[in-house]
């Protein structure tokens, strides 16, 4: 059964150049990234909203979709894919090149998360059918390849990869890390002290952390525990980052209108070439380095209402944010922390507490 309508409209890098109203980005990167930051003491700027053009549609799910990661292939862009949780439908992996799903067995009825590491590409997600985290490695041929599973009661509201590392936030908000490790021929991801309450989505760069709570304020925590206000995004519902080649951050977060909130600016997705009324989205997820033709300096992959599956060009967001020559960097092979033996996996205390 077929659970995935292909359905897309492509456009060349000239016409995404004279797109009318691709609209205005406020550029906002992180401190302690490579770049500046928001001062939380500071009194916000008015909140501008402008249009943001959908580059392309990849089709359409039957079934409700949890979340979104992102995989770029290490050589060949347009064999890169974007992975969907599908509930009983399965765990799906879109192509960006438009070219036929794969559908993987299981209830994934909730977060996925892509890591690129010293010993190879991970995927984690949640199979809540069976009530566990599936692990998974991902070929350059684009075929996962089952690793293992651990119990996961109760879910996740999101997960977080970075390198070996796995942050996981629970259905109760609190987010605790796991550890993936080889035990016996297979991985397992096991659990050490949750880290902060009341959470709602992660997102991981470089050494940090970085954490929308239910109350709307975005928070990065750095690999020394130290917990930063980032900024304040009230009724936010969904947050995801892209990282610049020059290092520093830049995060947006999902509104409740649909509407996509970078900086100062409220961005309203709308179909290319059209006057029509804006795309309400769902889900967000960044996509970081180079996924062929318009997408060569990187994408956000939005989920709309209706379950469509559509991409946004970074190339429009920086010629709309006058952040022309700014490029998100490629993908990053993230080390792995230490070698760690199923005897060094006590739960550990840490300081991730707010100050």
């Amino acid at each position: 059964m077929t659970h995935f309508r292909a359905r897309f409209m492509s456009l060349s890098m000239k016409g995404l150049g004279s797109v009318k109203g691709l609209g205005a980005l406020g550029a906002l990167a992180l401190a302690g990234c490579g770049g500046t930051t928001d001062d939380p003491a500071t009194a916000p700027s008015a909140v501008t909203s402008a249009p943001v053009a959908i580059a392309e549609t990849l089709g359409t799910f039957d079934g409700t979709v949890s979340d979104l990661a992102v995989w770029e292939h290490p050589s060949v862009p347009f064999l890169s894919t974007v992975l969907a949780t599908n509930g009983a439908a399965g765990l799906f992996q879109v192509p960006v090149n438009q070219s036929a799903p794969l559908e993987n067995a299981g209830v994934f009825n909730g977060a996925v998360a892509v890591s690129y590491s010293e010993n190879g590409d991970i995927v984690a997600a949640v199979d809540g059918g069976a009530g566990l985290l599936r692990l998974y490695t991902l070929s350059d041929a684009g075929t996962l390849e089952d690793r293992g599973a651990s119990p996961l009661p109760g879910g996740a509201l999101d997960l977080c990869l970075r390198g070996e590392t796995l942050y996981a936030v629970g259905s109760d908000g609190a987010v605790g890390v796991r550890t993936i490790v080889m035990d016996a021929g297979e991985w397992r991801a096991m659990t050490s002290t949750p880290v902060i309450q009341s959470a709602l989505a992660c997102a991981t760069a470089g050494d940090a952390l970085y954490l929308l709570t239910q109350e709307g304020t975005v928070l990065a925590v750095d690999d020394q525990g130290v917990i930063t206000e980032m900024a304040a995004r009230p009724g936010a519902t969904d947050l995801t980052l892209w990282e610049k080649e020059d290092g520093s951050i830049q995060f947006a977060t999902l509104d409740a209108t649909g509407a996509v909130r970078i900086g100062d600016v409220q961005l309203t997705p709308t179909p290319f070439a059209s006057d029509g009324p804006a795309t309400a989205l769902v889900a967000i997820e960044a996509g970081n380095g180079n996924f062929g033709g318009v997408f060569r300096d990187g994408m956000l992959v939005g989920l709309t209402a209706s379950q469509e599956l559509v991409l946004i060009p970074w190339l429009g967001i920086a010629q709309a944010a006058g952040l022309n020559g700014a490029t998100v960097g490629q993908r990053p092979v993230q080390e792995v922390l230490a070698d760690i033996t199923p005897m060094d996996l006590a739960p550990v205390e840490t300081n991730m507490a707010p100050n």
